[in-house]
């Protein structure tokens, strides 16, 4: 990584982001960008006043915070909606991987407008590294899901050209179907022999599995396969390992229609309770 961007409120959700995006840039030799929205739809002075004391918080955040010491560093203060105003901002610096907090799980309006880190994510074309826990020092545990899409191995080789998977045991959770099993029961065939069908299909999952994380050379990967829902095996999986950090690709961006960051990531950032890095579609 060469740029890091971290978006931050000055609450303690967004320090524990900073936090995490000092050690990812320490690590890297990564430039580190925070940068805080001032909402611009109200009285100039008032907007000036903000900016003003947004800028100095920021300065001091970069000065005297132990974390950010020999790190070298920027800090800005964007105007406007906040996901917009953190967008433009990943734009302008050509940003590698932007940090935010966990948001507050507000179900109503985030039925009607989204939260911030989603809409991020939806217009973005960055990765984006959402933290809900402290940081208490490297990743050491990692799970990724696999859907066998070119958006899932996307996410994985992202997460690893980043260095986020450097030093961590990597989980890979593929969810999988038995192609004809409803069909076969329905029709008596005798279980002996559907079981043997669904033996096939775990298998030939795992080999699909194995051969892309080699291809990744994540080879010595650890593989779970589920049959079912891709969102139940990786919540499943999340709660009995409790990684450090999980990585989902999404499927698309932009327009209003929620359901385009996949309905899959979406179940798992209302769900999950780890840092979870978020990797969109490229730029078309």
């Amino acid at each position: 990584m060469n740029i890091i961007l971290a978006a931050t409120d000055f609450s303690k959700r967004s320090d524990r982001a900073v936090r995490r995006a000092a050690m990812l840039a320490a690590a890297g030799g990564a430039r580190l960008d925070l940068v805080h929205v001032v909402d611009d739809d109200q009285p100039e002075r008032l907007v000036a006043a903000e900016r003003e004391a947004a800028q100095a918080i920021l300065d001091e955040t970069l000065r005297d915070w132990p974390e950010l010491r020999g790190i070298e560093g920027r800090a800005l203060v964007a105007l406007g909606e906040p996901f917009d105003a953190i967008v433009r901002s990943v734009q302008e610096s050509a940003a590698d991987l932007v940090v935010l907090g966990a948001h507050r799980r507000a179900l109503l309006r985030d039925i009607f407008t989204g939260t911030t880190a989603e809409r991020v994510m939806r217009t973005g074309h960055a990765p984006v590294l959402m933290v809900n826990t402290e940081p208490a020092g490297p990743y050491r545990k990692s799970l990724a899901g696999l859907d066998l899409s070119e958006h899932s191995r996307r996410a994985l080789a992202m997460a690893n050209d980043l260095g986020l998977l450097a030093g961590t045991r990597l989980w890979a959770v593929h969810a999988y179907d038995v192609p004809e099993r409803g069909a076969m029961s329905y029709a008596n065939i005798d279980p002996l022999t559907i079981a043997r069908h669904a033996g096939e299909a775990v298998q030939q999952a795992r080999r699909q599995v194995a051969a892309l994380l080699s291809d990744l050379g994540l080879g010595d990967a650890t593989v779970r396969l589920k049959e079912g829902e891709p969102a139940a095996a990786l919540i499943e999986a999340a709660d009995e390992l409790r990684p450090d950090l999980v990585v989902i690709g999404t499927r698309g961006r932009g327009g209003l229609a929620r359901l385009l960051l996949g309905s899959v990531a979406q179940a798992l950032l209302a769900r999950l309770e780890h840092d979870t890095l978020v990797v969109p579609p490229p730029a078309s």
